[in-house]
């Protein structure tokens, strides 16, 4: 019973997840397009000091949410007559907060140098970390399912910033003005969307105790967050002073597009948090639910990593030219990084959904010490081959914590039950794509037509897809 009590809810977040995956295609789509181009304007060595430089912003900006849209994410869904409150207290802190790591990446800008690319890069980047302080605002479009006008404004300022982005580029204004611009537009997005977050709510002002109370509750979910951003991220920000150049533009390519194919399931993680922090204390709904949000992403999610690994070559190719060849092997071994990671991601929100934090936080601290550590010791002798293995390693940790820290929370069996029949359509998909390997234009449409037949034969698409279910009801809801 609790399943079909629960199908009300998941219809929400399947709705809101085909918006935000479609948002996310769109956008992928022009950040792998705008990626392309400027890789191959800044060439291999500049490509590299400008993503190093990159991750020390994306780590930066992860300290300046801190658990806050978390905490917000699960509070807003359980107290809607608090929203206009809790909001406003998360801006307070949250604005204050963000201060401290954009000062941060002023004074890494100062230890790289200030006359360096790569400090001045970093410079650049700090006021858009001080601007994340109002990022809290886009909760609101998830715990209230109106995802259609976030998207909508997330796909205008990508636009602008991504045309700008090229075309500063191929005006010689190499890295640092890249950087420029896409601090530029990233303030411009957080700027657009609190505004409109904001109206969505009404204008009672937040007491002291809801400042505190926010505070307190996203401490130790900040710190897991935290350090979950540093086990995926903080590798391309070492390699900087551990590899040359080319190795660190290499390397970088790669994570580049491992950071597209983790983008959709991230999201549809994001749009089901309020719905399982709902059904987070009844264990049945909460299996049933996760087992159903499971199901799309190993049908959304998984195909891509699937699909990379196997066609790694022309896609760097495509991406990058032939000037990035030395990403091929590496984005194979991140494809499967982001193929766990994938998993990682639906137990660590269910962690959250639960409150679980206290062995959340201890398992991503042991996981950014182990990928850290990891670099350090073996990058010097292995290069970045072994980066690429520490992720993959990393991401294995953190997956088999969190399983075990849930057991007993959550039915693996219904999880299981889920994946099946999808991850036999991918197996297929898989097969094929390598017999083709050799001929991408024809194994790239053969392996997606095998999956997508597969699929259709196995009725193993989302409960939410099939045609004699509730589809015929989203697909009208997402058009109207």
């Amino acid at each position: 019973m609790s399943g079909d009590r629960n199908a009300p809810l998941a219809e929400r977040i399947a709705a809101s997840a085909l918006t935000l995956a479609a948002r996310r295609v769109l956008v992928t789509g022009m950040s792998a397009v705008g990626t392309a181009v400027v890789a191959r304007l800044l060439g291999v060595g500049s490509f590299g000091e400008l993503s190093s430089a990159l991750a020390a912003f994306w780590l930066a900006a992860a300290l300046s949410d801190f658990g806050f849209g978390l905490v917000l994410g699960r509070d807003l869904a359980f107290d809607p007559p608090a929203r206009g409150r809790l909001l406003r207290a998360a801006l307070h802190v949250q604005v204050a907060w963000s201060l401290l790591p954009a000062l941060a990446l002023v004074a890494l800008a100062g230890a790289s140098g200030f006359t360096e690319t790569r400090g001045l890069v970093l410079l650049v980047l700090a006021p858009a970390v001080a601007f994340d302080g109002l990022g809290g605002a886009r909760q609101m479009f998830f715990v209230l399912y109106r995802t259609r006008q976030l998207a909508a404004i997330d796909i205008a300022t990508n636009v602008v910033q991504l045309g700008a982005m090229v075309a500063v580029a191929a005006a010689g204004g190499g890295p640092v003005g890249v950087a420029a611009t896409l601090s530029l537009g990233s303030i411009l997005n957080t700027v657009a969307v609190a505004r409109a977050g904001f109206r969505l709510v009404d204008g009672a002002p937040p007491t002291a105790a809801d400042r505190r109370r926010l505070l307190t509750r996203a401490l130790p979910l900040g710190l897991a967050s935290f350090t979950a951003s540093v086990y995926f991220t903080a590798d391309l920000v070492l390699l900087g002073w551990l590899v040359d150049r080319s190795d660190l533009g290499e390397y970088a390519a790669a994570c580049k597009v491992l950071s597209l194919l983790v983008a959709v399931p991230g999201l549809v993680m994001l749009a089901a948090l309020p719905g399982l922090a709902t059904a987070a204390q009844d264990r049945d709904a909460l299996t049933a639910l996760a087992a159903r949000v499971g199901h799309w992403l190993v049908v959304l999610g998984l195909p891509l990593c699937v699909g990379a690994g196997v066609f790694a070559r022309p896609l760097v190719h495509v991406l990058f030219g032939a000037g990035y060849d030395g990403a091929i092997p590496l984005l194979r071994i991140l494809a499967l990084a982001g193929a766990i990671a994938m998993l990682g991601n639906l137990l660590g929100t269910l962690l959250v959904a639960r409150s679980v934090v206290r062995p959340m936080l201890v398992q991503n601290a042991l996981a950014a010490v182990l990928n850290v550590g990891g670099n350090l010791l073996l990058v010097p002798v292995y290069g970045v081959t072994a980066s690429a293995w520490l992720t993959v390693a990393t991401e294995i940790f953190v997956c088999a914590s969190s399983l075990y820290v849930l057991r007993g929370r959550v039915g693996y069996s219904a999880l299981l039950n889920a994946a099946t029949r999808p991850a036999v359509a991918l197996v297929g998909m898989a097969a094929t794509g390598a017999a083709l390997q050799a001929r991408p234009a024809l194994g790239i449409p053969a392996a997606g037509l095998v999956f997508f037949l597969l699929l259709q034969r196995l009725h193993a698409w989302p409960v939410e897809l099939q045609a004699d279910g509730w589809s015929r009801g989203i697909i009208k809801r997402y058009r109207s």
